[in-house]
């Protein structure tokens, strides 16, 4: 497949995912008591689309190095864009009730699979690169999948820990120097 219609496929459906990301918040009535839950799913929505914006950003400087993506990367794509589609629905439980354990493990498991599908398709459209970016940028990936998956039985110890590390994450990709 060309890279340029493998692309804008993948720039479509990323839209819309972030789109019904916007309407799965659901911000009560603006009161001060209401306050604090709205920063939390700003908070919530920002870092979901802080993460949606990173794996995109990262996926066309991973694609701008071939000119074809073959068949069992774009199946490997379609697994990373089905598991980003519901990245709306664990951020809506996630900012709806932040204090739920069991929002932040759908959460963890959602993120820690977002990554690995990511990491897979990484590891296919640089496999015959050996450049020393690309090696640590692999490296790079399966550790924040390890760091995501950890979040899971994690948050069962605090939510604050899974928070943590769902903040942390975006956070360290500011501090990485990438072109």
């Amino acid at each position: 497949m060309k890279k340029e219609r493998f692309d804008a496929i993948t720039d479509a459906i990323l839209a819309i995912i972030i789109t019904l990301m916007v309407l799965e918040i659901k911000i009560p009535e603006l009161t001060v008591e209401n306050l604090p839950n709205i920063l939390y799913q700003i908070l919530i929505y920002a870092l979901s689309f802080i993460t949606i914006a990173i794996i995109w950003l990262n996926h066309h400087r991973i694609s701008a190095h071939t000119e074809r993506i073959d068949i069992t990367s774009v199946w490997v794509n379609f697994g990373l864009l089905f598991m980003i589609s519901f990245i709306p629905i664990a951020t809506g439980h996630l900012s709806g009730s932040f204090f739920e354990v069991a929002n932040h493990i759908f959460y963890g498991i959602v993120v820690t699979l977002v990554v690995f599908f990511y990491a897979l398709f990484q590891e296919r459209i640089t496999k015959g690169e050996n450049r020393k970016e690309f090696r640590r940028d692999r490296k790079l990936s399966w550790s924040i999948m390890v760091l995501y998956f950890l979040s899971i039985p994690l948050s069962f110890l605090s939510v604050y820990i899974s928070g943590c590390i769902f903040l942390f994450v975006p956070i360290l990709y500011f501090f990485q120097t990438k072109k």
